[in-house]
């Protein structure tokens, strides 16, 4: 019987050992708890600050610099945007009022020579053509003298800023872009060729170069041009307008009351309507100029919407401005450098 108790009484303390040895709950969150204090206390003894300030610190600057990062954005969006805006109304309200002059000088001549009142002064056609050469002379001189500077203008406030993954610390080699005014006519480009108006379908072509270029360099590289640049459109534009300008030279002279090349006259009095497919033409560039900023006025817009939630986090915002510009538009010279 003695037996049997002990017997029982050593099975119900290795039984109770057993239940001993099963933490509970709130044992576990203890242990947890313990395991956060000893590293604190290891980190406060290696770093001189709980871990808590120190995480702490680090979140209180990681989103002290988003947000003034923000602001600066938002500044440099606006000011991005109405630049881009001025410099769009600027350029095009210029060259838009400059065909319009150039095309009323040369329908009131063709008009005049059609009813054969070319040579009465006091003829309608006659005196509307007169009181609108000077303003058309004038405005033909200022852009002949500002064109390449509106060029600038509108590859850098336009085709620059509208440019999502354009980046100024790695923008390449500086006036790698050939494309000019002079490069046009040393490369012969003809506006009345189709395969040189502006496509956005056929978004680049290339003008060979010529006999001559190919004589003193055999290796004489093509002149590209991109219909999704704003300043090559504009440069193509204003080219073209020159071209007409020099065509209409008989129309100059009637209007500004100057004697007239006889010769000339003669080839336009024989097709009086020969230069109308140029002003067509003319329009449909001026078009195509006006829709293709207008699209890159809004994509910069687009590149100043605000972020997603994602980019306000720390590390997976640094990660992710390792591979895009997702969540920063616009990069400093050291971000730029580092990626």
């Amino acid at each position: 019987m003695i037996e049997l108790g002990f017997f029982l009484q050593c099975q119900g303390g290795s039984h109770g050992a057993r239940k001993r040895q099963r933490p509970t709950t709130a044992t576990r969150k203890r242990g947890f708890w313990r395991l956060v204090e000893i590293a604190n206390e290891k980190f406060t003894f290696i770093i001189g600050l709980p871990i808590v300030t120190v995480v702490g610190t680090f979140l209180a600057s990681h989103y002290q610099y988003l947000s003034a990062y923000d602001d600066k954005i938002k500044t440099i969006g606006t000011e991005q945007i109405t630049t881009a805006d001025a410099t769009f109304a600027d350029v095009s309200g210029q060259m838009s009022k400059a065909i319009t002059l150039q095309q009323l000088l040369y329908f009131n001549y063709r008009d005049a020579i059609k009813s054969h009142r070319d040579g009465d002064p006091q003829a309608l056609e006659t005196k509307n053509a007169r009181a609108i050469f000077k303003d058309y002379d004038d405005l033909r001189t200022q852009l002949r003298e500002s064109i390449d500077l509106m060029a600038r203008r509108v590859e850098v406030t336009i085709d620059w800023a509208s440019n999502t993954e354009r980046d100024a610390a790695h923008a390449g080699a500086f006036g790698g872009d050939p494309m000019s005014r002079i490069a046009l006519g040393n490369y012969d480009f003809n506006c009345d060729v189709d395969k040189y108006m502006p496509s956005f379908k056929r978004p680049h072509v290339d003008v060979p170069a010529t006999k001559a270029m190919l004589n003193k360099d055999p290796n004489a590289p093509s002149l590209g041009i991109d219909w999704y640049s704003a300043k090559h459109q504009l440069l193509t534009l204003y080219f073209c307008f020159q071209a007409t300008h020099s065509g209409i030279e008989v129309v100059r002279q009637w209007a500004s009351g100057s004697a007239l090349d006889e010769q000339k006259k003669k080839e336009f009095t024989d097709d009086p309507d020969k230069l109308s497919d140029r002003f067509d033409r003319e329009a449909q560039r001026l078009h195509s100029f006006n829709t293709l900023v207008a699209r890159d006025i809004d994509a910069i817009r687009v590149k100043f919407r605000p972020r997603k939630w994602y980019c306000h986090l720390p590390i997976v915002r640094e990660y992710i401005d390792r591979h895009s510009h997702k969540c920063t538009p616009i990069r400093t010279a050291e971000n730029g450098a580092a990626s």
